[in-house]
């Protein structure tokens, strides 16, 4: 036998043994058709069930509450489930006795879905997520990847910012995106001879009139809080949502001083200094 028909042998048993697996994948195309009907159709079904409900139902509740631990869980074991059934789905297909097998998986998903709900809260975890506002060691950001050793802050110019967990957990950390109201505080200083009751009234009715400003959890209120020889300070507190904050303190501030400037009986207080002259003596 020549070597150009081994060849010719060995490329026809390698023709015929792609042949017989291509019939073989064939033959089960429709259980893999099915199966990914199934496992698509019952993810794309739960994520929107799951979407409509964080919509609704979460803004009302609490991240950490009871009822929110519970939808979570809930929705974490349907995922689970419709992949289980899938892949059961493909077993009983292929000829193999899937009810054993079936019932013992739905036990195991379900005593796992009821394990996960009592240890949650008893499972060390970092107090932010992806996407949250927070401040860490000083360092103000949005959550951008949270990895096994790092926490990484983009903050507001681009840049990131790479933090060891060890050094989250033993931080200050301020998370300003888990509150729906967040207070707005402001300090201004007037001159000793200004109306110090028309300068109040001024300073609550630009924050009353803001109508991003809020009466829950607490109303508006201004405070004098300190006098010295330079004027009177003055702390003005109020509350908005949160993702109000930063352009109504904006506002606020512009509309206050911008009044205050063209009030006849109000003074910004001006930085004073007392110079004592010593005549030396000859």
């Amino acid at each position: 036998m020549t070597p150009s028909n081994t060849e010719t042998i060995e490329v026809a048993d390698k023709i015929q043994e792609t042949v017989e697996i291509v019939d073989q994948v064939s033959e089960y195309s429709h259980v893999i058709t099915d199966s990914l009907y199934l496992l698509v159709g019952g993810m794309l079904a739960v994520f929107i069930i799951h979407k409509l409900v964080s919509k609704l139902l979460y803004p009302f509740l609490s991240e950490t509450g009871l009822l929110t631990r519970l939808i979570k869980v809930i929705f974490g074991t349907l995922y689970v489930l419709t992949l289980a059934i899938a892949m059961l789905l493909v077993i009983r297909e292929l000829g193999f006795d899937a009810r054993a097998i079936g019932k013992i998986t739905i036990l195991v998903i379900l005593a796992g879905a009821v394990l996960v709900f009592f240890l949650v809260p008893f499972i060390p975890r970092l107090p932010f997520v992806f996407g949250n506002l927070v401040e860490i060691n000083g360092v103000m950001g949005i959550v951008h990847s949270i990895s096994s050793f790092h926490t990484t802050l983009k903050k507001f110019d681009g840049t990131l910012v790479y933090l060891p967990n060890a050094l989250v957990m033993a931080s200050k950390i301020l998370n300003y995106h888990q509150v729906s109201e967040r207070r707005i505080e402001m300090n201004i200083s007037i001159s000793i001879n200004s109306n110090i009751q028309e300068s109040i009234d001024i300073f609550m009715k630009i924050m009353n009139d803001d109508k991003r400003v809020i009466n829950d959890p607490a109303a508006p209120s201004v405070f004098a809080i300190e006098a010295d020889s330079s004027g009177i300070k003055l702390v003005g507190y109020c509350w908005t949502k949160n993702d109000d904050w930063l352009s109504t303190r904006s506002d606020l501030w512009i509309k206050l001083v911008a009044t205050f400037l063209r009030t006849d009986h109000i003074a910004m207080a001006k930085p004073q200094k007392e110079i004592y002259l010593i005549e030396q003596k000859r």
